[in-house]
């Protein structure tokens, strides 16, 4: 028998935040738990911009928020913004040095399949010899869209892995 790898404690959350920044008053703390999780995967979608057409492709309020309520112990190894969609992992500062082969990627599903109003983001990367691919989405809203959720996801689904792991 081969030698056993160390686990691993991940959480993974998304939040649409509907086009507002993190309330000032919200404490990340309850829901992210710091210290618990070795790799924290935080998706985001309608975060400090518009809902909508918005173009916005940073999240440096949010990111800071995030990173200040994990702490020290913890770094932003990887992040992809488009438009409203946002995603970032933050692992423990130990594991830095074993996280390797890291690439992002995304797949508009807006209006037109160009508009980067609703999108599929994903992280692929490797700690250790365990590979990773963390994935957020922005779907049509309204429940009158379920076959356009479905199409969406079917098309981030089979057009993301290519991008990141060719």
């Amino acid at each position: 028998g081969g030698k056993r790898g160390r686990e691993l404690q991940v959480l993974v959350g998304t939040w649409n935040m509907g086009g507002k920044p993190c309330p000032a008053h919200v404490s990340l703390k309850h829901w992210l738990l710091p210290g618990k999780f070795d790799l924290y995967a935080i998706g985001t979608q309608e975060c400090e911009g518009r809902p909508g057409l918005s173009t916005e492709r940073e999240k440096p309020r949010w990111e800071a928020k995030v990173a200040a309520a994990l702490g020290r112990d913890y770094a932003m190894v990887a992040k992809h913004c488009l438009g409203t969609t946002h995603l970032c992992c933050f692992v423990r500062n130990e594991l830095l040095p074993h996280v390797s082969d890291l690439h992002t990627a995304h797949v508009i599903t807006g209006f037109g399949k160009v508009v980067a109003n609703k999108a599929g983001i994903g992280l692929c990367f490797d700690i250790f010899s365990t590979s990773f691919l963390l994935v957020t989405a922005h779907f049509a809203a309204h429940q009158s869209k379920i076959q356009e959720r479905h199409d969406d996801f079917a098309r981030i689904d089979s057009a993301l892995v290519p991008l990141m792991c060719p």
